[in-house]
C-alpha cells in the first residue's frame, strides 16, 4: 500500500511538473518571420513546424523564428502568459496549461477556441478574429473578457457566472443574448453593436465603472442594489446614472 501511495505521489509530482505545450496552427507562409512573447520560462523550445524543437530562450520575454511548416508549438515549464497576436493563427490546442493566466490571441484568424484544461486562465484576448462560438464554462478564475469584433452567436460563461469577471467586452458580434448572472464584479462592460433586444444586468457591487450598450431597440434592466454605476455610454448618447452610494 505505501508503495502504491509512493508511486502514485510521484506521478502526481510529474503530473503538476509537466511542460505546458501550445500548438499554433498559422497561415504564415514558410520563410516568414513569427513571434510569440511569454513570461520568463524554462526549459523552453519551440518546433517552427518542421518536427524538430529547438531549445529557445526569450530576449526581453520575445521569442522569434521562422516559420519552417503549418503548426508552430511551443513547450515550455512555468508557462503562465502567451501572446500570440497578429501571427495569422487559425487555430489553438493546449496540453498542460492548467497554469496559463494569461492568453492574447488578438488580430488572427481564429474561428474557434477550445478553452478544455485552461481552468487557471484570468486574462483572455481574442478580439478580431472570426470566432462564432466561445464555450468558456471552465474559466471559472476568468477575470478579462475581450472578444470584440468577431461573429459570436454563442458565449457560454461559467454555470452560475464568475464573481471574479471584472471586465467583459463582446462588442461588434452578432449576440442576440448575452447572460450575466452571478457576474457582480463587472467594473465595464461592452455589448454595442450586437443584436439584443433587452440586457440584464446582474446586482452589481460598487466597482461598476462603465457600461456601453447599442441604444437602437434595446432595453436595459439593472439591478444595482445598494450599488453605483457610473456611466452608461453608447456611440448615440451618454447618460450618467448615480444611485446611492453603499452606507
Amino acid at each position: 500500500m505505501k508503495n502504491f501511495l509512493l508511486i502514485l505521489g510521484l506521478f502526481c509530482a510529474i503530473c503538476a511538473s509537466a511542460q505546458t505545450s501550445v500548438k499554433m496552427n498559422t497561415q504564415k507562409p514558410v520563410g516568414e518571420e513569427f513571434t510569440i512573447m511569454v513570461n520568463s520560462v524554462t526549459n523552453c523550445t519551440v518546433d517552427w513546424g518542421d518536427g524538430t524543437p529547438v531549445a529557445t530562450t526569450p530576449v526581453n520575454n520575445t521569442i522569434t523564428g521562422t516559420v519552417a511548416g503549418k503548426y508552430v508549438t511551443i513547450k515550455a515549464y512555468g508557462l503562465n502568459y502567451l501572446d500570440c497576436s497578429e501571427q495569422e493563427v487559425t487555430s489553438l490546442s493546449f496540453t498542460n496549461a492548467t497554469g496559463l493566466e494569461t492568453l492574447i490571441a488578438s488580430n488572427n484568424n481564429l474561428t474557434g477556441l477550445i478553452a478544455n484544461g485552461l481552468t487557471g486562465l484570468k486574462h483572455l484576448w481574442c478580439d478580431n478574429n472570426s470566432i462564432s462560438t466561445l464555450y468558456l464554462r471552465p474559466l471559472t478564475q476568468l477575470e478579462t473578457l475581450v472578444a470584440s469584433n468577431n461573429a459570436l452567436t454563442s458565449l457560454t460563461l461559467p454555470a452560475g457566472g464568475t464573481t471574479t469577471l471584472t471586465d467583459y467586452w463582446v462588442d461588434s458580434n452578432n449576440l442576440n443574448n448575452i447572460v450575466l448572472t452571478g457576474c457582480s464584479s463587472l467594473r465595464t462592460l461592452n455589448v454595442e453593436n450586437n443584436n439584443l433586444t433587452k440586457l440584464n444586468l446582474p446586482v452589481l457591487d460598487a466597482k461598476a465603472e462603465q457600461v456601453s450598450a447599442e441604444p437602437k431597440n434595446l432595453s436595459i434592466f439593472a439591478m444595482l442594489d445598494n450599488s453605483k454605476l457610473a456611466y452608461m455610454n453608447s456611440m448615440f448618447a451618454l447618460i450618467e446614472t448615480l444611485l446611492p452610494e453603499r452606507e
